[in-house]
């Protein structure tokens, strides 16, 4: 009698009851979690399931994702010379790693706007965080970065990790967010729209010091007490780039700060392998924008736009990077509008700068005039060489970076993405969306690379991928400032960094002033 046919029969109903079996076990895990069973398949068609346990050997795990914003960090920066890990993420060096060639920021291309874009997969002029500074009139205060007033932030929209942990049952999915802008605002006493943990900005952590503490929240022995989101913000190289300018070619002080940034990345990254979490953990890294050199010939100065007649006709008036936003008085539109059109006509700069009405009509809280500036042209208070942000969003110079890697993503190059499609990735990565997807970049993909290399210097891995540039990283020449009798040491933190800035520290980050000369400084 031949057994073969038969023993074939036993050996796949085995292995097809075993498979019932992990499968029926996953859907449990599901519902334990309390979850709406969505697919674990990724935006990418590799397999990753947002839902179930993993072990690395030791503890069990659900599956994790870190976000990692570089502030102000633009993709030209990346080269093999400065950032040779960051070079081979982007050069898909390293295995199940997508990468974008640039991320599109949301107008204006501020801090606080763009990354409250990436969380809640809208607009500013829709979310409502619409400005690094701004006045509400319904509420009658005024926004800057750093305000945890509960007012302003209740009346924006719902953030990523408030959909994440409402869609589990309470306490199995966890966010930590860490320096994230608006993480740690108190809304009210339910506490919920915030992340299960929060950390407030602190200038004098350094980006050593923020690779431990991210890796950290992984290291609690229980399951329930670990988060599977962790979002983490650097802005060293933003606060580097206000206060010495984003230098081209390269300076010794930034190309170290790139070193320091590149070194981060990299930590974070061993950290996970190290703890053998790599299997089953997916990590994002981002920036909300670049910016970009303003030489002090291309300044025009507050007071000669913010003259008397002008401040007699408005309630508020912020700098927004190089533009000017303007609330007039009510009826006082078209006064404002007048007065400003003649002093720009009037000044040898002004055919560099457009009056315009605001960005997204219809919302009480965008400035109803703006004075924008061409690009590498602001208004400031005084005429000295600057870094800044805040142009048009489609401008080259304010692109931001996304490199994901991970075992939810392929090897490959995709299409440029806006930054508040990140939402809606990370709510797929959580299990709790479906339907992102990324977009084929096409074959005849093309760039301004001679507008590139200008502004960020040749040797870029941007350039060197996309236009086939293989030309070496420009010599380090001397910094135009001098930074102090010492070098800021590796990891430098924004504090130490700043200390050691001789000269234009009021320059160092957006301004905000409003009609009476009260002047608001910031990271």
């Amino acid at each position: 009698m031949n057994l073969k046919f038969p023993i074939r029969i036993a050996t796949a109903v085995i292995l097809v009851l075993v498979t019932l079996i992990l499968l029926q076990g996953a859907r449990d895990s599901a519902r334990r979690r309390g979850m709406p069973g969505l697919s674990g398949t990724s935006s990418t068609g590799r397999w990753f399931d947002p839902y179930a346990r993993y072990n690395n050997g030791t503890h069990d795990y659900y599956a994790l994702t870190f976000v990692v914003s570089l502030d102000g960090f633009h993709p030209n920066l990346i080269s093999n010379e400065a950032t040779p890990f960051l070079h081979s993420l982007f050069s898909l060096h390293r295995g199940n790693t997508t990468v974008c060639p640039y991320m599109i920021p949301c107008f204006p291309s501020q801090t606080f706007p763009n990354h409250w874009s990436m969380v809640t997969g809208q607009e500013p002029g829709d979310h409502g965080i619409v400005s690094n500074f701004f006045y509400d009139s319904e509420l009658a205060a005024e926004f800057s970065p750093g305000d945890k007033d509960p007012r302003i932030w209740a009346h924006s929209s719902t953030p990523v990790w408030a959909d994440l942990q409402r869609a589990y049952e309470s306490g199995s999915y966890r966010v930590a967010a860490h320096m994230w802008p608006g993480c740690e605002v108190i809304y009210d006493a339910d506490h919920s729209r915030e992340p299960a943990e929060a950390t407030a900005f602190n200038g004098t952590e350094t980006l050593r010091e923020k690779a431990e503490r991210l890796l950290a929240y992984l290291d609690t022995d229980k399951i329930e007490e670990r988060p599977q989101l962790v979002l983490g913000y650097a802005p060293q190289v933003d606060a580097y780039g206000h206060g010495r300018t984003y230098p081209a070619p390269h300076t010794q002080s930034f190309q170290t700060l790139l070193q320091q940034v590149d070194l981060f990345v990299e930590a974070l990254f061993d950290g996970l392998e190290q703890r053998n979490l790599q299997n089953f953990t997916n990590v994002i890294v981002v920036s909300d924008h670049g910016m970009a050199t303003v030489p002090a010939e291309n300044v025009i100065l507050w007071s000669e736009l913010v003259t008397d007649r002008v401040n007699s006709l408005v309630d508020h008036v912020y700098l927004e990077g190089p533009a000017l936003a303007l609330y007039p008085k009510k009826g006082a539109l078209e006064q404002v509008h007048s007065a400003l059109h003649e002093l720009l006509a009037a000044h040898p700069l002004g055919s560099r700068f457009t009056l315009s009405g605001p960005y997204k009509a219809g919302r009480q809280r965008i400035a109803p005039v703006w004075v924008m500036p061409e690009i590498h042209y602001a208004v400031a208070h005084n005429r000295t060489l600057m870094g800044t942000h805040g142009y048009n969003n489609t401008a080259a110079e304010m692109r931001g970076i996304f490199l994901a890697s991970g075992p939810a993503f392929a090897k490959r190059y995709v299409a440029p993405l806006h930054n508040f499609e990140l939402q809606q990735l990370l709510l797929q990565l959580g299990g709790v969306a479906s339907g992102f997807t990324f977009s084929e970049l096409g074959a005849d993909f093309s760039d301004n690379f001679d507008v590139l290399r200008d502004s960020f210097g040749n040797g870029s891995t941007y350039n060197a991928v996309f236009n086939n540039e293989t030309l070496p990283l420009d010599d380090v020449v001397q910094d135009p400032q001098k930074l102090g009798d010492h070098p800021a040491p590796p990891y430098d933190s924004v504090s130490g960094l700043l200390d050691n800035l001789l000269e234009g520290l009021e320059q160092l980050a957006e301004w905000g002033s409003g009609p009476h000369g009260r002047d608001l400084a910031v990271i």
